[in-house]
């Protein structure tokens, strides 16, 4: 834990009531690649830096 994303996600998942498994990555830039490819489910991060892959649908 070190940034705001790791905080909100603690605490969504506490909010929440639910579980998941942490996968380290070094950074977004390595992260979506993987959410992209269907490696990883989900990744929590700022809006902007995801916005692309959402408007050309590769992400839900």
């Amino acid at each position: 834990m070190g940034t705001i994303t790791h905080l909100a996600a603690a605490q969504f998942l506490q909010r929440a009531g639910v579980r998941m498994m942490h996968v380290p990555y070094k950074g977004n830039g390595a992260a979506m690649p993987a959410v992209i490819a269907g490696r990883v489910t989900m990744i929590f991060e700022a809006c902007g830096s995801s916005a692309a892959p959402a408007r050309s649908k590769q992400v839900n």
